[in-house]
């Protein structure tokens, strides 16, 4: 059974608080408080449905308030006669009817003095509550306070407790990383109470005495608050240490939320998604190697779909994977965890009282990073979360995020793949992204492409057709699997638009990240649904750009180059042989050409060869050239010194193969869709080769791809060997 660890306190007014249901009128008249009680053992939160209990508890029957009891203490069961000892050691000769206490410097620990004949003897935890040095204080009990439990002599007065859980947790929250105290702990002691090992509620007004302090068996804690706003925390006894240790960091830290927010507004919608997730996140940074977290973290990325802010419980705990990109993207060097990213997101949230109102406010503050808007550190996580697993810290524990559509997509020119994103168990809310994904398949080509083009239509919601503000990307994958950077797509009307992949990279797969951002005058519901349409479509071809192109054109391409002429106002060949141009004017009478080559002392150019580089002068921008591909193993011929050559082959050719070549002095290649040339230099260092490209403002060149030519340097005649797409 997965326990759920609950954020749940007393409220002393209801009205106001975000959740369903929280409007209905209570009736103490009508109230079953049976029936009420048993519903609590199947639900995963009481948040909501005690604080209503908490806010009519004078209204409620003596009878309902006795057997509410095991849940709710109105008032600390152990006071010191004179408050101003209420940290005072002599407070802990108080004693409870039934139960024993141990304080642990800013804790105190209360559980039932018979609790070995209360607890689950069948339990899988049972020994940890055993007493192996007969002191009176079981396993469980030690481990918070942070005793030793094979030494009867401990704890005493003398006790060192800092090493237990209960004082680790706040000298880590509260000293090291700078939260407030608990609300109320500067005049009390935070009360723990073990329940299900017989303390009784004396608080209250009870006619069954025998009826403990207890907890719904599918939750781990709960942190209340008394009605004299003091903090106290609820512990399940059935736990192993690991669940142990981050349930109190937990419960804890939701302690503490109340010193930067009334509960009226800790309840809203948002507010209550910033205290569960960020409760969450408390017991990773406090307990690091426990790693309990990453079952809400793999509940979430099942459901990227949903609103951020979704109601779902898990959901909101699922949500601390916000806010490990914060704490992981934003954080400054000497703060390696980010406790400083959360504590600020707090104090900007008890001013707000609105958790994006208070991480915008972070973002526009914080110089780390970039991003300064809360819309745009959502859109960088869900595009961050599309590889998860490499992502953050603990990404391999977390499951890939879920693809609302996954098919495979040939790489044939007329093939059009298209779909209508209207099944409602998978749109996307605002706040929410879907991610789908093309694998390409084999066509007797191999699963290679080097084009792309994809339309997208925003349809609105169902019931409205409101638009919403869409983000949408697309991220090829390369054919060693690397992810591309993603690429925008430029909606006009905010509705729609065209991606068409200019540049040469091949992909084997592409990834579509799309995003819904409400709109500045758009009321948010975490609950709204989006519809839209999409088509997509994969080929290989050479694409060229208006003006000068580095191109590959193999020696059966002729009748291609002939079919565009029109479009062309030049081609040059460099001949390694002659070391001299070849040159061709396609729209140009055979006399312009002759003169033309007779005053420069060129040759005419008349064929290609399956390995050469050409340079084509466009006169059209986007026009694209399906030539025939090379698929076996190719041998490169080069000359000493200048070679102009192209990659016919399916493949991409890493340049980092030459780093130890005794021959190749540097590579070029002109990248024409963003009009830069890059270069690879494999006699020199990194750093001399950075310095070297930034002087001149050329980038560095790391591979090259079917389609393109490149020109390379050699100081002797060899053989360049590019390999054949798998």
């Amino acid at each position: 059974m997965r326990f759920i660890r609950i954020l749940c306190w007393v409220i002393p007014m209801l009205s106001g608080v975000w959740a369903p249901g929280a409007a209905r009128a209570f009736d103490p008249e009508t109230f079953d408080v049976d029936q009420f009680i048993e519903s609590l053992q199947t639900r995963q939160s009481i948040t909501l449905e005690m604080a209503r209990i908490a806010r009519h508890w004078g209204r409620l029957s003596r009878e309902a308030r006795s057997k509410l009891g095991r849940y709710y203490l109105p008032e600390p069961l152990v006071r010191p006669a004179d408050p101003r000892l209420a940290f005072s050691r002599s407070a802990a000769s108080e004693t409870v009817q039934g139960a024993r206490t141990l304080i642990v410097g800013h804790c105190r620990i209360i559980w039932g003095a018979d609790y070995a004949a209360k607890v689950n003897k069948t339990s899988a935890y049972y020994t940890y509550w055993l007493d192996p040095d007969q002191d009176g204080f079981p396993t469980y009990i030690e481990k918070l306070a942070g005793s030793d439990p094979d030494d009867k002599n401990d704890p005493s007065v003398k006790a060192d407790f800092s090493k237990g859980i209960c004082e680790t947790v706040w000298s880590l929250q509260v000293a090291a990383m700078g939260f407030n105290r608990p609300a109320g702990s500067e005049d009390y002691y935070i009360d723990v109470y073990i329940a299900d090992t017989g303390v009784v509620n004396t608080a209250v007004d009870t006619n069954q005495p025998g009826q403990g302090i207890t907890l719904p068996k599918n939750i781990h804690g709960i942190a209340f608050f008394y009605q004299s706003g003091a903090p106290y925390i609820v512990l399940n006894h059935d736990m192993n240490l690991n669940t142990l240790k981050v349930t109190f960091a937990h419960e804890f830290f939701h302690a503490i939320q109340f010193s930067y927010l009334p509960i009226d507004d800790l309840l809203q919608g948002g507010n209550y998604w910033l205290a569960e997730s960020s409760a969450v996140w408390m017991e990773d940074a406090v307990y690091p190697l426990v790693n309990d977290y990453r079952q809400y973290v793999n509940y979430w990325v099942n459901l990227p779909h949903r609103s951020l802010f979704s109601s779902d419980q898990n959901f909101r705990y699922g949500g601390v994977l916000f806010l490990k990109y914060l704490t992981e993207n934003f954080h400054q060097p000497d703060d390696p965890v980010g406790s400083r990213v959360i504590r600020s997101i707090w104090e900007h949230t008890s001013r707000t009282k609105d958790p994006r109102k208070a991480i915008h406010s972070f973002l526009k503050e914080q110089t780390v990073n970039a991003v300064q808007d809360f819309d745009d550190a959502f859109t960088g996580f869900a595009l961050k979360n599309l590889d998860i697993q490499n992502a953050y810290v603990d990404g391999s524990l977390f499951y890939p995020v879920y693809r609302v559509r996954k098919f495979a997509m040939d790489t044939l020119p007329e093939t059009w793949h298209a779909d209508r994103v209207d099944d409602y168990t998978y749109l996307p809310g605002y706040y929410g992204t879907n991610y789908i994904r093309f694998v390409l398949k084999d066509n007797d080509l191999n699963a290679l492409a080097n084009r792309l083009v994809f339309n997208f239509q925003g349809q609105g919601s169902l019931a409205s057709g409101t638009q919403p503000r869409w983000r949408v990307f697309i991220v090829p994958e390369g054919e060693d699997g690397a992810l591309h950077s993603p690429v925008p797509l430029a909606l006009e009307n905010a509705t729609q638009g065209v991606f068409i992949k200019k540049d040469h990279t091949l992909f084997t797969a592409v990834n579509v990240v799309v995003v819904i951002l409400p709109g500045s005058d758009q009321a948010f519901d975490a609950e709204t649904k989006f519809v839209y349409n999409y088509d997509a479509n994969s080929y290989v071809a050479t694409r060229f750009t208006g003006g000068w192109n580095l191109v590959n054109v193999p020696s059966d391409g002729k009748g291609e180059l002939e079919a565009i002429r029109t479009s062309l106002t030049s081609a040059w060949r460099w001949d390694s042989d002659r070391q001299g141009w070849q040159v061709n004017f396609p729209n140009e009478t055979d006399e312009f050409t002759a003169l033309y080559i007779s005053a420069k002392g060129f040759a005419r150019l008349s064929g290609f060869g399956m390995d050469d580089g050409v340079w084509i002068l466009s006169r059209q921008e986007g026009l694209e050239v399906e030539f025939s591909r090379s698929l076996s193993d190719r041998s490169l011929s080069l000359k000493p010194g200048w070679n102009l050559a192209g990659i016919s082959a399916l493949e991409a050719f890493d340049v980092t193969a030459l780093e130890n070549s005794p021959w190749c002095k540097s590579v070029w290649k002109y990248e024409s869709s963003q009009k830069v040339w890059q270069v690879y230099i494999p006699e020199v260092d990194d750093a001399f080769l950075q310095d070297y490209i930034n002087g001149r403002r050329l980038v560095k060149l790391e591979k090259i791809y079917y389609g393109e030519g490149f020109w390379i340097n050699s100081t002797e005649s060899a053989e360049l060997m590019i390999n054949p797409a798998r």
